[in-house]
């Protein structure tokens, strides 16, 4: 099956995630620290702005909303989003800084300290009306998805989240969700939802265990009932997936060393296209299972690119 492009809009929290990468070769004598003698810095983008990276690397016509600080980052921001082709819709806030995360890591980036500068309050009314103007006129402009990637970073407020599903419903767009612990409940009425097993123990109020028929009971106990597709990444354990009545899991792929960072936004990213292509529940389970192990062998926040995805939906 060859994938088409479609037209996609991702709305949420960006960041920028940057690495000072050094080498170890010593501990501080003044403090029970390492020392890391530098050798460069790399700037890559993250949060929702990482969404739309994997989708424009899978030849998609890939259109971002977000909020942004009147700074260097969100400058950087814009200048990363134009060379990967994502159309970048920013909303300046004087008030607040644009995120950036900094990891100072060794050549094989293992971290060994992570500062961020954010603000997480929520948007004020006036950001908040300026997003909802940006969103409406794109809406209208031949969109068939829309993503909103929750961070808890502010972005994402109710009345945003409200309008986002009238306008979905009124249009006939498909709406993916990928939530954090706000707003999680009114965020699962969509098309496709997909926490984390860590977000949806928050939601449960306990531990879940990674078994299909416990996380079934888990999800209609807090009633996430509305979505026709939901998927819950198990990390190590894979991905559970649900379609009415039908659910399970997709087992992990064993990886002898993996880094996380960003795989979620590969995987709602994989989901969203498939979903485009009428695939299978269990079917997209599987090859965004694959695909999320995929950038868990790279060192940072990564991405699949066409080619690979192509392999995997063919395997």
């Amino acid at each position: 099956m060859k994938i088409k492009s479609s037209k996609i809009l991702v709305i949420g929290d960006v960041m920028i995630d940057r690495y000072v990468i050094g080498q170890h070769n010593r501990n501080s004598p003044e403090a029970d620290c390492a020392i890391i003698d530098y050798t460069r810095t790399e700037d890559r983008l993250g949060g929702a702005a990482n969404v739309a990276y994997n989708l424009a690397k899978l030849n998609q016509d890939v259109s971002l909303i977000s909020v942004t600080g009147d700074d260097n980052g969100a400058l950087l921001l814009s200048q990363l989003c134009e060379e990967n082709n994502i159309k970048l819709h920013k909303v300046t806030d004087n008030k607040r800084p644009t995120t950036i995360k900094t990891r100072y890591v060794d050549e094989s980036y293992k971290q060994y300290l992570r500062l961020d500068h954010e603000l997480t309050e929520s948007v004020d009314e006036h950001i908040e009306e300026a997003l909802l103007n940006h969103i409406s006129t794109l809406a209208t402009r031949g969109i068939e998805l829309i993503i909103i990637q929750d961070y808890n970073k502010g972005v994402i407020t109710e009345r945003l989240i409200n309008s986002i599903q009238s306008l979905c419903t009124d249009n006939d767009i498909k709406l993916c969700v990928d939530p954090k612990h706000n707003n999680f409940q009114i965020l699962s009425n969509c098309d496709l939802f997909k926490p984390n097993l860590k977000e949806l123990e928050h939601q449960y109020g306990s531990k879940i265990s990674p078994d299909k028929d416990i996380i079934n009971e888990a999800l209609r106990k807090i009633d996430i009932t509305s979505p026709d597709f939901i998927f819950v990444t198990l990390a190590e354990h894979g991905i559970y997936y649900q379609n009415g009545d039908s659910y399970g899991i997709i087992s992990g792929i064993s990886l002898p060393s993996a880094d996380v960072s960003g795989a979620g936004d590969t995987v709602i990213s994989i989901l969203a296209v498939l979903l485009l292509h009428d695939m299978t529940c269990r079917d997209m389970a599987t090859i965004s299972n694959k695909c999320g192990a995929y950038v868990c062998k790279k060192q940072g926040v990564s991405f699949i690119n066409y080619a690979d995805f192509q392999i995997f939906i063919y395997e």
